[in-house]
């Protein structure tokens, strides 16, 4: 698709949820979607890959991932982080084992796991594994029309991957 129709299009969308928020009184954002389902699921992934693979204690994890042992023990339970699949989507596979290697070898910097963080996100948006959460929680979106998440114009991480 030509990016010029790409980018009307994602004016039209913007305009569009702009006009229904002011009529509401909310708007829900792709990012949200994301914090809601795609983040707790890849620190589910993340916690389940420290404590199976490299076999760190629920109170290691935890530090590691600025979270508290109880938020570890419900990932590693799968009583959370469990609103999507991130199995089907191989880059965000890698990107939580890669990540948990990192934790667990002591070897990371901070800025290099949130790019690795931020481009995993940006992976399984694009492929519209959260456009049915979108939907629920925002219903004046129409999942044939809307491709925002997948447009490579409005990845929130730029750069190769």
């Amino acid at each position: 698709m030509d990016e010029s129709i790409t980018y009307v299009m994602f004016i039209s969308l913007l305009s569009f949820l702009a006009k229904r928020a002011k009529e509401t009184g909310r708007l829900r954002l792709p990012c949200e979607v994301a914090v809601r389902s795609l983040v707790p699921a890849m620190r589910a992934s993340i916690a389940k890959e420290l404590a199976d693979r490299c076999l760190m204690k629920q109170s290691q994890i935890a530090e590691s991932l600025n979270i508290t042992q109880a938020a570890v023990s419900y990932y590693t339970r799968e009583i959370r982080g469990a609103a999507v699949n991130i199995d089907k989507v191989d880059e965000v596979r890698q990107a939580t084992k890669d990540i948990a290697t990192a934790l667990a070898s002591g070897h990371w910097s901070t800025p290099d796991l949130m790019l690795r963080f931020c481009k995993a996100c940006s992976a399984a948006r694009e492929t519209g594994l959260i456009c049915q959460l979108h939907k629920e929680m925002e219903p004046s979106i129409t999942l044939r029309d809307c491709k925002l998440c997948m447009s490579k114009q409005v990845s929130c991480v730029k750069g190769p991957r």
